[in-house]
């Protein structure tokens, strides 16, 4: 009889373990899950930013290009007008 209360003791003792163990890796695979969700939010972050950079990259080139013209007709007008003085 005290040999089966000592094996029944020594069972749940084990048991106890065994849960003691399963929380720790439920609490690992919590914080593990929690750091993927951070990861893939800070993923979609950066992809909003990249496609907000790529929209403002865009309309510098539109700008960049109006620019250009706008030098070009500058230089190109300045140039038609100091040729009509010296003729």
């Amino acid at each position: 009889m005290i040999a089966a209360v000592k094996m029944e003791s020594s069972a749940l003792d084990s048991m106890k373990e065994k849960l003691k163990e399963v929380d720790v890796m439920r609490n690992q695979i919590s914080s593990f899950t929690k750091r993927l969700l951070e990861a893939d939010q800070n993923n979609l972050n950066l992809k909003n930013n990249l496609i907000k950079l790529q929209e403002i990259n865009a309309v510098l080139k539109k700008e960049k290009e109006e620019v250009i013209i706008l030098i070009i007709f500058t230089i190109g007008y300045e140039n038609n007008f100091f040729i009509s003085i010296y003729i």
